[in-house]
């Protein structure tokens, strides 16, 4: 198995050491490095590559306009945004364009490993701390709220599987803790999705928080 992958950022010094990081994975290739997403959409009309990491910030064309481009001529291309920021309005406007996983760019090279081999099995993949970010965010703008009352919406085992992941636990994690495979909880997870009408498990979160429906 390869990875093709490209890294589209305006920071070189940044590009040649991610470029340098990911050739030390297996089944990593790099085969292409971009400064803008302008440059980057005339590279891929003879190289395609099966993952993107993408700035969000840049000249000429940023994230958000590429990822919308690709998106729309080339679905099969997915996006892993790559940020330094912490103001939420970045990931709803990446995740509208058609992200399927962030990662900071402080991060670690096996949260990168990780987000990289899930995204490309078809799996969304969102750092924990930007997710956790994103809770405080919205519990601090929500504290003094009314929730509803959910009894008659979900099971006690939704309920807890809901709570699991607005912590931050993997599917491995909720696995062991609640005492079942992690094909099931991604069962509970794909179900919960559609119950709720939401694609991720950002959107799912920011779902929950926004009506109030969990404590954090």
């Amino acid at each position: 198995m390869e990875i093709k992958i490209a890294i589209v950022d305006d920071h070189e010094i940044f590009r040649d050491g991610l470029c340098s990081l990911l050739a030390r994975i297996k089944d990593l290739t790099v085969i292409g490095l971009y400064s803008n997403g302008q440059e980057f959409l005339k590279g891929i009309e003879t190289l395609i590559p099966d993952i993107v990491l993408m700035d969000i910030e840049m000249p000429l064309m940023d994230g958000e306009t590429t990822t919308k481009i690709l998106a729309d001529k080339y679905p099969e291309i997915k996006v892993i945004a790559l940020s330094l920021y912490s103001d939420f309005s970045y990931y709803n406007k990446m995740l509208n364009a058609g992200v399927k996983g962030f990662v900071l760019k402080q991060g670690s090279k096996e949260e990168l490993e990780q987000a990289i081999f899930e995204v490309y099995k078809g799996n969304n993949y969102f750092s924990q701390v930007l997710l956790h970010q994103i809770i405080s965010d919205f519990s601090i703008s929500n504290q003094s709220k009314e929730k509803k009352n959910i009894k008659e919406i979900f099971s006690e085992k939704e309920l807890k599987i809901i709570g699991m992941i607005c912590k931050g636990l993997s599917n491995k994690e909720m696995s062991k803790e609640l005492f079942i495979s992690q094909k099931t909880v991604e069962s509970y997870k794909t179900k919960l999705f559609y119950k709720l009408g939401v694609k991720n498990t950002v959107e799912l979160v920011i779902y929950m928080i926004k009506n109030k429906i969990i404590d954090l």
